[in-house]
């Protein structure tokens, strides 16, 4: 191998799985605006923070590699060498990764009640924050990659922080999943499904953040950089994978709400009102027998979070259908039919593919 596969492979490699995870994030924020136009304001504003942190982030790496490549091709001492450029890539890493984690932090912290944990998760995101500007300002100064043993507590104690708040995350939000299932299958297979959405995101952040650790402190070169360069996507693409898995609030061909909005960013509904019409009541449905529109119900009721207590259950509901026709006759038919997952907790009732789907 050349003298400097190790030195300039890394940091290649490394921005092309970020061109390409920023790709992919762009297309996840794209379809968050498309699905859910009624989220809170400020939930919009974070995935706004996130995609243009992402695409400035995705500059700078890539104006590095430029730099490395192009501008210093053939200079062999200050190919060896950082720069201001280069000394951006950790603080706009966890500026993304500590906002992320901060999230995720309140989702808990939303799901499990426990204002402890989530001020622990939101603490040792604050101080990944503090070391990621201490390792930009040791970078700055540190100017060579041979000399990064320098600093190394900084970034050691940057990258188990960032391990441990995955771990915590995932392993509380899976915990009070698990704790919560239910006797019914049906329930069981879509609780197991949530599980598995947040083992996979909160293990790949998790095992990306320990690979770049281990790398860091068994090799004397810029070896690490393949995992620390796209680290910060690996946050925000899974954060977003996670958004996008709840119900979608407008059907994406038509633009037709098909679901009431969600005031409470976490999926906890705090109300609901007729999607469809902008107002309780009856809505008309197909036209029935003899040209007489069809009606059913489209109240809701109100699903309190905090009386939340007990299992989690299936609904099936049972539709009444009424037809007249010209003779003035009833024929009154039933549709039994699985109206999707749904909260029962304590007699109260979710909508359709909020709860579970867009459980925070």
């Amino acid at each position: 191998m050349g003298e400097l596969d190790f030195v300039l492979g890394p940091m290649v490699i490394g921005t092309a799985c970020s061109l390409l995870l920023c790709g992919i994030l762009i297309t996840q924020c794209y379809l968050y605006f498309i699905r859910y136009p009624r989220d809170p304001t400020w939930m919009k504003a974070m995935v706004g923070y996130f995609l243009v942190a992402d695409f400035l982030h995705t500059l700078i790496e890539t104006a590095c590699v430029y730099i490395y490549t192009v501008t210093l091709f053939g200079d062999f001492v200050n190919i060896l060498n950082t720069n201001w450029v280069f000394s951006l890539i950790p603080v706009t890493t966890v500026l993304i990764s500590s906002t992320a984690q901060t999230f995720f932090a309140w989702r808990v912290y939303k799901l499990t009640e426990s204002l402890l944990l989530g001020i622990v998760i939101a603490v040792f995101a604050f101080i990944q924050l503090l070391c990621g500007i201490g390792v930009t300002i040791a970078v700055t100064l540190v100017k060579s990659f041979l000399d990064f043993h320098k600093f190394q507590a900084l970034v050691i104690l940057w990258l188990v922080l960032s391990m441990v708040c995955d771990f915590i995350i995932t392993g509380s939000l899976t915990w009070y999943l698990h704790k919560n299932r239910s006797g019914m299958p049906s329930t069981n297979d879509i609780v197991t499904k949530i599980i598995r959405l947040t083992l996979q995101t909160g293990a790949i952040t998790a095992l990306w953040a320990t690979l770049d650790l281990i790398i860091f402190l068994n090799f004397a070169n810029s070896l690490h950089l393949l995992f620390n360069f796209p680290l910060a996507k690996m946050y925000t693409n899974s954060l977003m994978s996670t958004l996008n898995a709840r119900t979608p609030q407008v059907t994406e061909n038509s633009g037709n709400t098909i679901t009431g909005a969600s005031k409470d960013a976490s999926g906890w509904m705090k109300g609901l009102g007729n999607a469809a019409s902008g107002r309780g009541g009856r809505i008309p449905s197909s036209r029935g027998r003899g040209g007489v529109g069809l009606e059913t119900s489209a109240e809701m009721p109100v699903w309190d979070r905090t009386a939340a207590k007990g299992p989690i259950n299936i609904i099936t509901t049972t539709s009444v259908s009424r037809h007249h026709d010209r003779d003035g006759d009833t024929d009154t038919s039933f549709m039994e039919h699985e109206e999707g997952e749904c909260y029962e907790l304590e007699g109260q009732k979710a909508p359709p593919g909020e709860a579970l789907s867009k459980f925070p």
